[in-house]
């Protein structure tokens, strides 16, 4: 059977907006990969409950941006879990899953910085590659510095845009991303001030958001 490449891009989606949209349509073509799922976390641990719209409604908002999308789909395999949505346990189920396959994660750069305040985040990179966006030059430097710091024994593949190989095995392999300076904060704090949001959030999405 053919090796598939396997995209995941996690989230709150809270809600799902178009910069969230623009990083899975770069990872698909700068990856090269056949498939990206869009995973909600049903209880993201960094979040309180009373901030989240609820599950079914953000995996509602997914259902309907994806649709006619065959390259991308919905996962929501974190709702039917105990506890909080950690990206460990959600990668151990793809790999379960998919053994023939490979994965790879999707996360932006701020998220990627981060990442030693994940939970037992040093098994990640054996689950799945990782592919972090990067929005800029600085955005750049700060990745190539967390990949020197965090792991020293990775080798650097000449390349444009970056891309490293992990001592796990894994690769670590930068996406140009737009600089689109939206985030659910954002959609969430117009919603409340009845301000428009047409063009940061899908249309059916709006559509919905409204319609509360």
């Amino acid at each position: 059977m053919e090796q598939r490449r396997i995209g995941i891009l996690g989230g709150s989606f809270n809600p799902v907006h178009n910069a969230h949209l623009r990083l899975a349509v770069e990872a698909v073509e700068q990856a090269g990969l056949d498939r990206l799922d869009l995973v909600p976390a049903a209880r993201p641990p960094h979040k309180e409950s009373f901030e989240l719209l609820a599950f079914s409604e953000r995996c509602r908002h997914l259902r309907l941006v994806l649709r006619d999308r065959p390259q991308f789909d919905l996962n929501p395999l974190e709702g039917k879990r105990e506890g909080p949505s950690y990206t460990v346990d959600t990668l151990r189920e793809y790999r379960e899953l998919h053994p023939n396959d490979a994965i790879f994660f999707v996360l932006g750069g701020d998220e990627f910085l981060h990442l030693p305040q994940w939970h037992n985040w040093e098994l990640i990179p054996e689950l799945a590659h990782l592919l972090v966006a990067s929005r800029g030059e600085e955005s750049l430097e700060a990745i190539r510095a967390f990949v020197a710091d965090w792991f020293p024994l990775a080798r650097l593949v000449p390349r444009d845009p970056p891309l490293w190989e992990l001592a796990c095995g894994a690769r670590l392999q930068v996406i140009d991303m737009p600089r689109l300076d939206i985030s659910s904060t954002l959609i969430r704090e117009r919603l409340r001030r009845n301000k428009s949001l047409a063009w940061l959030v899908p249309q059916e999405v709006e559509w919905e958001l409204l319609r509360g």
